[in-house]
């Protein structure tokens, strides 16, 4: 493996199949990448039209290769690496930010006394309330 993400990490572009993972993974290290979705998986299809649409690679879909693809995909790849550059991999920012904003919209569900006496009774923890972990005796 160390191999392999040497190669990922120090190559120019990359030619592969259109998993999630390893598209993600180009994407995040900002590599143009050739894409030739697996016959009959809707993902690596949708993968490859979504690398293709956003402009940051291209696809071969429902057709085998050729030679001129890939020098057409080689010729490309300076649009490609400029548009990656301007490509936000990562998104967690934009995604904590979109859930925080989401819950502080959310109004706090409140417990009617007898919900929680019960559940005091069973031992179940209310919402909120700190429950010291037991160790077990060894």
């Amino acid at each position: 493996i160390d191999g392999f993400l040497h190669d990922l990490a120090t190559c120019h572009s990359v030619l592969c199949t259109a998993g999630f993972t390893l598209i993600s993974e180009v994407l995040y290290l900002g590599k143009p990448a050739l894409v030739m979705p697996n016959g009959g998986i809707l993902e690596q299809t949708l993968n490859a039209i979504f690398l293709q649409q956003s402009g940051l690679g291209a696809g071969i879909i429902d057709r085998p290769i050729t030679v001129q693809d890939i020098h057409t995909f080689l010729d490309n790849c300076p649009v490609y690496e400029a548009r990656l550059k301007l490509y936000n991999a990562c998104g967690n920012n934009d995604a904590v930010m979109h859930i925080q904003r989401i819950l502080a919209n959310i109004k706090p569900t409140l417990y009617p006394k007898s919900a929680v006496s019960s559940r005091r009774k069973a031992k179940i923890p209310v919402p909120g309330q700190f429950v010291k972990p037991r160790i077990a005796p060894a």
